[in-house]
C-alpha cells in the first residue's frame, strides 16, 4: 500500500526487454532504504524490486502491466515519480493507493495560475463513476483531490509544492497518465452495482 506522496523523482537509467516483461534500471536517492522484493511504486505502478546497486534500483514490469499502463511509453533519462511501500509506523499523508492502475488518462489541459494549477484530465467512459467531487484520485502515483466533473473529463487542483516535488509540473496537453480511482469508491460501486442486480 502507498499514500501518493511521492519521495523521491527517479531517472530511467536504462529499459531492458527480457523474456515477458521489461526490466526498469531507475538512478534513485532511495536505493539505500529498499530490499530485494520490496514494493516501489513507479508514476503510481507498483512494481517489485529485483535488483540493488550504489544509487540505481531495478524493477520489473510484465507484459500486463505495460499494456495497461502509461510506462510502456517511458524513454531512457526519463524522470518518474517514485515512493516506497507504506510503512506501519509511516503517517497516512495522502490516501489509500494500492499501485494497481485502473485507467490511462490523458491531460486536456494544464493552466498554472497564481497560487496553484489546474489540470484537466479526460477519462475513459467507462470510468466515470468512479469521479466523485472532492474525492480522492491517484495521478502517476500523486495523490489528489477531484476538484469538478464534466462529463469524462476531471479536473484537480496542483499547488506549488507538489509541482516542485513530483514530475506533474512536465505534464503538457496530450500526455497520458496513470490513473487509479479512490479503493473506498471502487468498493461501494462495485457493493451497489451487486446489490441492484440481486
Amino acid at each position: 500500500m502507498f499514500t501518493g506522496i511521492i519521495k523521491d523523482i527517479g531517472r530511467v537509467e536504462k529499459i531492458e526487454k527480457r523474456e515477458g516483461k521489461t526490466v526498469l534500471h531507475i538512478a534513485t536517492k532511495l536505493s539505500d532504504t529498499l530490499s530485494l522484493g520490496d514494493s516501489l511504486a513507479v508514476n503510481g505502478c507498483c512494481l517489485t524490486v529485483a535488483s540493488r546497486q550504489n544509487d540505481r534500483v531495478s524493477v520489473e514490469a510484465t507484459a500486463p502491466t505495460l499494456t495497461n499502463t502509461a510506462l510502456s511509453l517511458l524513454r531512457v533519462r526519463d524522470r518518474v515519480n517514485l515512493e516506497p511501500a507504506l510503512r506501519l509506523s509511516d503517517p497516512l499523508g495522502g490516501h489509500m493507493v494500492l499501485g494497481h492502475i485502473d485507467s490511462v488518462g490523458v491531460v486536456r489541459s494544464f493552466l498554472r495560475k497564481k497560487d496553484y494549477s489546474v489540470m484537466a484530465i479526460a477519462v475513459p467512459r467507462p470510468f466515470q463513476r468512479y469521479l466523485v467531487e472532492k474525492g480522492s484520485i491517484a495521478v502517476d502515483g500523486v495523490s489528489l483531490t477531484l476538484y469538478s466533473i464534466r462529463s469524462a473529463v476531471m479536473t484537480v487542483n496542483v499547488i506549488p509544492v507538489t509541482l516542485q516535488e513530483t514530475m506533474l509540473a512536465n505534464k503538457r496537453a496530450g500526455d497520458k497518465v496513470n490513473i487509479e480511482f479512490d479503493y473506498l469508491v471502487k468498493t461501494v460501486s462495485r457493493l451497489m452495482n451487486t446489490r441492484q442486480h440481486t
